[in-house]
């Protein structure tokens, strides 16, 4: 029997409705499948595209960026509880001043002791010679952020909040 002739005997022995969902079953879950699959895919190639091998760091997200570098979120590779930030020296302003003065932020950095500066984990280059260092993560709101949030503040608490800067500027001072 040639497959018209099949066809056309399946079509008599099963109902309309079911030779027409089988068809419509067989020709979307395939489309469903694969879009799904394409879907699933593209967000793990973006995941894998946003994180950023350092060394023994895995970047998660970027924090922020400045003149010299950008910073982020980042996990040691075997030690993955503690969140720490990578401080990374943009590609485009690697030249041998601003390498010194990467250097140079990272020693000071490095050498400071006081609970309102961020300690220096780590001061490296990576296998394709990007300069990093690892340091503290702090967890919590900027002082622009506070105020977009809160307001203004009370007396008080801008004048904790500048004592605590005038501490970190005068460690940072005497370093």
């Amino acid at each position: 029997s040639t497959p018209a002739e099949a066809k056309a005997r399946l079509q008599q022995e099963l109902p309309r409705w079911a030779f027409f969902t089988g068809y419509l079953l067989l020709s979307v879950v395939p489309v469903v499948l694969s879009a799904f699959g394409s879907w699933t895919i593209y967000g793990l190639r973006r995941k894998l595209d946003a994180a950023m091998q350092l060394g023994k760091y895995t970047t998660e997200r970027p924090l922020g960026s400045g003149g010299m570098g950008t910073v982020y979120l980042a996990r040691h590779v075997l030690l993955r509880g503690r969140p720490i930030a990578i401080k990374v020296i943009q590609p485009d302003k690697l030249g041998a001043a601003s390498l010194a003065r990467f250097e140079r932020e990272v020693q000071a950095t490095s050498k400071l002791t006081h609970p309102n500066t961020v300690a220096v984990y780590d001061y490296a280059r990576s296998p394709d010679g990007t300069f990093y260092y690892a340091m503290e993560y702090l967890d919590g709101l900027d002082l622009d952020a506070l105020v977009r949030r809160e307001g203004r503040q009370p007396s008080d608490r801008v004048a904790s909040i500048l004592e605590q800067r005038g501490a970190k500027v005068a460690v940072v001072a005497s370093a």
